[in-house]
């Protein structure tokens, strides 16, 4: 194991950022941030500030030995690289600079953006923002798992953000569209078993999955529920009763030709 690495896991472990260490040890933020990346080791004397700072050996410091192997930074150096490199390219521009800190100590820091529009880029935000990568890795990973389709996961998301969009408005039928419809269905109660449901809501249902596209499961909850809709669709197609009602609202306006979708694969969607 590296001695920047090892220096690294030991001040995080710690709760420290560069600069609190910095002012514990008396060594600049931009000196210790050399140490941690493996640019350059320390003096004996630092070496010595150090292991005050952290209240270990002198010698555990030096030699590496006060990690065990469980406790070791797990952030590749690869991840701090990449997030230098993605500022880089999004905000056109990055190059290394230093300021000085309030006890007036000059510290490391990254110039992002070009002039004039810049700002400053800390050590501490580079580890927030590696740290908000590994957490939002974790999520991804999980969303890969997912065997849902799309929709589903994208509608998942959507609600846990609270932008989900407004439920698409499809118009049902007026009621003088539905008088010239409603001879050719079957009466909703034969007197024997259960009523059907409301023949109008269960049409305007399929008219609705018709014109939006939508996905059976996803019939909104005024239709009722969507394997009814569904089945009755399913029924009146058998009993050939369906082409005639299509018939019906093609000479009414009611749908266009295009909106007809109905074939092997409607019922399974």
């Amino acid at each position: 194991m590296t001695y920047g690495r090892d220096l690294r896991a030991l001040r995080k472990r710690r709760g420290l950022t560069l600069r609190e260490f910095g002012r514990l040890c008396g060594i600049s933020g931009d000196e210790l941030a050399r140490y941690e990346r493996g640019e350059k080791s320390p003096r004996q004397e630092n070496t010595r500030k150090i292991a005050d700072a952290l209240g270990e050996p002198i010698l555990a410091i030096r030699n590496g030995l006060v990690w065990t192997e469980d406790e070791k930074e797990t952030r590749p150096e690869a991840l701090r690289e990449g997030i230098l490199e993605l500022m880089r390219e999004t905000f056109g521009g990055l190059e290394a600079g230093t300021f000085q800190d309030s006890l007036g100590r000059i510290e490391s820091c990254y110039i992002a953006g070009v002039p004039p529009d810049t700002f400053t880029v800390y050590e501490e935000d580079l580890e927030t923002l590696a740290e908000s990568i590994k957490a939002s890795a974790i999520s991804l990973a999980e969303h890969m798992k997912d065997v849902r389709p799309e929709e589903d996961i994208q509608r998942e998301l959507l609600e846990g953000l609270g932008t989900l969009p407004p439920e698409e408005d499809a118009p049902g039928l007026t009621d003088q569209q539905w008088q010239a419809i409603q001879d050719l269905l079957p009466p909703e109660n034969t007197g024997r078993g259960r009523a059907y449901k409301d023949n109008r809501l269960v049409l305007e249902g399929i008219l609705y999955w018709m014109r939006t596209g939508t996905a059976w499961k996803k019939l909104p909850e005024r239709y009722g529920r969507f394997r009814c809709v569904r089945d009755r669709l399913r029924l009146w197609n058998e009993t050939g009763l369906w082409p005639k009602v299509l018939a019906r609202m093609l000479a009414l306006n009611i749908i266009s030709e295009h909106e007809i979708v109905v074939d092997s694969t409607t019922f399974r969607k």
